[in-house]
């Protein structure tokens, strides 16, 4: 094997034996062949570890190491040890994290590492499917969602506080390991690791905490990665109290970062702010529903931190605009018209799109007045000129924030549109 190891694959196994296969044959039929494939047993109880043996033998790049320390007796970990483990002993140049049940696309490694290197980046971005048993697709591109406000392309190298912001205000996924090509060198300088603590959504902390250190990424539009998307995977845990406590104990991290931040920009702590008084709303809401069958002493406890941590971000951030909410004739004739178009495609038409859907409207469309992106949360953009010749009967919903409606509504009253809802 290439002594030059470009790409490192993670890949925690446990219990994968149905998937694995898959998996493992993606990746050593990479176009990129200098690359090492390491698989991190969690005490797997079925065949996974045999298949790995057996894929190993035939194939040097393959290695195989294991969570428990004592093998006689090994004990299920989780992920984050598991990858811990991965990352300690990767010798590539970058880091690619796969599950074992999902799988890439050819050439992704490929891809990934000559851009990577090219930018000299700390973290590359790109898209990714889902794949789901019953055979639907969803595909979430993310180099296309990551736009400024204005719709333009962000094609240069920015550093990962303005990502992260852009990633949130456009709605896009940001707490995934699995979609994002990380420089080893980065996370080792930066002595970034998963909390082995977390059982939980322990994807998100480690993605913020590289995020704001890193000092140049970038987003590709290519699907490079197929998420396996199973039944029992999609049952969530909702009322756990270690689900509701890891995501706790992550937005209390995520607390420290914003508070830590090296550039104190306002808008990048309010966007970040805003996710993370997400996460305590979240748990907030799901305690007060199940007060009934939490140990109380516990919940006193518990909850009164949330509320703490509540009041605090309500102080950094300001008040989010309120969306405006339909009256019973702009319901009425929004369900009649055969189109709804929505005119904008960033954080407010993000918001407009989920109410819609909501009411269960979904004859809607995405429509910008100039723009390089095709698509804005799986819907198909448009130019406000051609969509309103098209469809001129249709109900635009104004969906930008106040200091751009004025521009907006000229050119609405320039193609004769004055009959328009302003969401905020």
């Amino acid at each position: 094997m290439d002594e030059h190891v470009k790409v490192s694959v993670i890949v925690p196994v446990f219990n994968a034996e149905k998937y694995l296969s898959r998996c493992l044959d993606s990746l050593i039929r990479q176009t990129l062949k200098e690359i090492e494939i390491i698989c991190i047993d969690d005490a797997s109880t079925d065949g996974s570890i045999a298949i790995v043996q057996q894929y190993a033998s035939k194939d040097e790049r393959i290695k195989l190491y294991y969570s428990s320390e004592d093998k006689s007796n090994p004990r299920n970990l989780g992920q984050s040890v598991a990858r811990n483990v991965g990352l300690k002993v990767a010798t590539g140049e970058y880091i690619l994290m796969v599950d074992a049940d999902d799988w890439l696309e050819l050439d992704a490694a490929k891809k990934l590492y000559e851009l990577s290197a090219k930018d000299r980046l700390d973290i590359l971005y790109f898209g990714f499917v889902f794949e789901y048993e019953d055979d639907r697709i969803k595909q979430i591109d993310r180099g296309v969602e990551v736009r400024t406000r204005e719709g333009a392309c962000i094609d240069e190298v920015i550093n990962g506080q303005q990502m992260l912001v852009l990633q949130l205000k456009n709605n896009a996924e940001v707490g995934v390991v699995w979609a994002a090509l990380f420089k080893r060198k980065f996370l080792h300088d930066n002595k970034l690791f998963f909390d082995k603590e977390l059982t939980f959504e322990e994807d998100c902390l480690f993605s913020l905490q590289a995020m704001l250190r890193a000092d140049r990424t970038k987003c590709i539009a290519d699907f490079l990665y197929h998420y396996y998307r199973r039944h029992t995977s999609l049952t969530t845990n909702a009322f756990s109290e270690k689900y509701l406590m890891d995501i706790f104990i992550q937005a209390c991290y995520a607390m420290k970062e914003v508070l830590l931040l090296k550039n104190n920009e306002q808008d990048s702590i309010e966007y970040i702010s805003r996710l993370i008084v997400g996460h305590f709303t979240y748990v907030h809401h799901v305690w007060n529903d199940n007060m009934s069958i939490i140990d109380e002493n516990k919940l006193v406890c518990s909850q009164s931190w949330v509320n703490i941590a509540l009041e605090v971000f309500k102080c950094i951030i300001k008040p989010e605009p309120s969306l405006h909410n339909f009256t019973d004739e702009e319901l009425r004739i929004i369900k009649k018209c055969n189109d709804v178009i929505i005119y904008g495609a960033g954080y407010v038409a993000g918001r407009t799109l989920t109410y819609l859907h909501q009411l269960g409207i979904d004859r809607v469309k995405i429509a910008v007045t100039c723009s390089k992106q095709n698509f804005f949360m799986g819907n198909e953009i448009y130019n406000i000129q051609e969509l309103c010749r098209k469809a001129p009967d249709s109900v635009v919903l104004l969906a930008v924030m106040p200091d751009k409606q004025a521009e907006m509504v000229e050119i609405l009253k320039s193609l004769m549109i004055h009959d328009y809802i302003c969401m905020i």
